[in-house]
């Protein structure tokens, strides 16, 4: 993967908690957030299994819990939900639907065991929706 430089500007309290997660694991700012922002936005390994997940930081956990799900395939995986619905899914395009639900049923399993570990380490569900902001 090819990596480009990008220069951010951003809130004082995103940065800090980025710092304390950096000095929490030992590595550097710049490794902590862009750790972050590669587990947010590619796709989730197939290998990866929700066992794995407690070996993570909480900051790749948060990644994960707030994985834009169904993000690239949401408007394929609908269509072809309506037309199974419908009798008229043809069998070609059958086990494209089944991998593609299959496919957000995984990310939707990691995602939800990723809140688990997180609220087991000590976060409530009330700071859910904190998390986007300010972990």
């Amino acid at each position: 993967m090819t990596n480009r430089t990008v220069t951010l500007q951003i809130p004082e309290a995103i940065y800090e908690r980025i710092e304390q997660n950096a000095q929490a694991t030992g590595q550097t700012v710049e490794m902590v957030a862009t750790d972050f922002l590669t587990w947010l936005w590619m796709d989730l390994p197939p290998d990866l299994t929700p066992e794995a997940l407690e070996t993570f930081f909480d900051y790749r956990l948060r990644a994960i819990a707030w994985h834009p799900h169904f993000s690239k395939a949401d408007t394929m995986l609908r269509r072809l939900h309506k037309l199974n619905e419908q009798g008229e899914l043809p069998d070609e395009q059958r086990k494209e639907f089944d991998a593609l639900r299959s496919k957000a049923q995984y990310e939707l399993d990691l995602s939800l065991q990723s809140w688990r570990i997180l609220e087991r380490r000590g976060l409530s569900s009330e700071h859910r929706a904190e998390l986007r902001f300010d972990r």
